[in-house]
């Protein structure tokens, strides 16, 4: 999820639950991790970009996953990586991601222990790169031995 603080800073972090809970309006239900960069920027703008990545950014999952955007210039770091970004929906997002979700919070953030559950509105998508059997999944994660 690519996210900016209300002083315009940008950071992403790796959601590993998500998924669409209604059709119309368009809704997903997304999980955060209490205390984490992007979990405060959502939480005070009630606004990100949630990405479906590709299998080639598994190696991604300990800068996107496993570290704050507190602690660490992620852009830069994926820049270093050879991973190139891009503005849509005035966030920053991987220029090779599969699609990117323009999510809208609506309601108050529920308490789920170690995330807490944000309900989204779809304000628009966006398909960027790759194909369907290109996408990165939990099992993916698990298999790489990151989960």
């Amino acid at each position: 999820m690519a996210s900016r603080g209300i002083d315009g800073s940008a950071t992403m972090n790796l959601v590993t639950f998500a998924a669409p809970v209604a059709i119309q309006p368009r809704t997903y239900a997304v999980g955060l991790y209490v205390d984490t960069l992007t979990w405060e920027n959502v939480r005070r703008t009630g606004k990100g970009a949630l990405q479906l990545l590709r299998k080639r950014h598994v190696d991604l999952l300990p800068l996107l996953g496993k570290q704050s955007g507190r602690n660490v210039d992620k852009y830069a770091e994926l820049k270093a990586r050879g991973f190139a970004t891009k503005e849509i929906y005035g966030l920053e997002v991987l220029a090779d991601s599969y699609t990117a979700l323009d999510l809208q919070v609506v309601g108050e953030l529920v308490s789920c222990g170690d995330h807490d559950l944000a309900i989204c509105r779809v304000l628009q998508e966006t398909w960027i790169s790759g194909e369907e059997d290109d996408v990165l999944y939990t099992k993916d994660l698990k298999m790489a031995g990151y989960l």
